[in-house]
């Protein structure tokens, strides 16, 4: 049994030649890739196969990480500049407006709301017209409570209809 064990582990060691063609590279590299201790040794000129693998693919995931680290403010910039040419877009193509827009929009909706009640309001009898006004007035601020938290929730990039439970006292 104990030789079968040996024979396995034999037979998963390979040459700096093989190990060079396993992963695309020369035999050179898989001599520094041990040297640099991504990858064992296991006697002269062997290399287990686990290791070869493993350690390869950690050198590459270290080289990409340093790659992306020296790339940073350049990355952050073109980053930088894609967004802006993607929000210009949007508000060129209607699907972006500014805050200010719509909250003038919200404001104009309102106010024609309070304009018309008041209108119905004023050919009703005095006792009906103050019970209409006090219920219409906690509507309107109702309204305005919940526009209010809308326009904060657009503000902050949050999605305002995620609570779409009315704002009832």
């Amino acid at each position: 049994m104990q030789r079968n064990k040996s024979d396995a582990a034999e037979r998963s060691l390979l040459t700096a030649e093989v190990a060079a063609r396993l992963v695309g590279v020369s035999p050179r590299m898989i001599r520094k890739l041990a040297d640099s201790g991504h990858i064992q040794r296991a006697g002269r000129g062997k290399y287990p196969f686990v290791s070869v693998t493993q350690g390869y693919i950690r050198y590459l995931e270290e080289r990409r990480a340093a790659a992306v680290a020296r790339a940073g403010p350049e990355n952050a910039l073109a980053a930088a500049k894609a967004r802006e040419v993607e929000l210009r877009t949007a508000r060129d193509e209607g699907r972006l407006v500014d805050m200010e827009d719509v909250e003038a929009v919200v404001a104009r909706i309102r106010k024609t709301i309070a304009s018309e009640f008041a209108g119905i309001f004023a050919n009703l009898p005095l006792d009906i017209r103050v019970r209409a006004e006090a219920g219409v007035a906690g509507a309107l601020s109702r309204l305005d409570r919940g526009t209010s938290r809308a326009i904060a929730d657009l503000k902050a990039g949050r999605d305002p209809l995620a609570d779409a439970s009315p704002d009832i006292d």
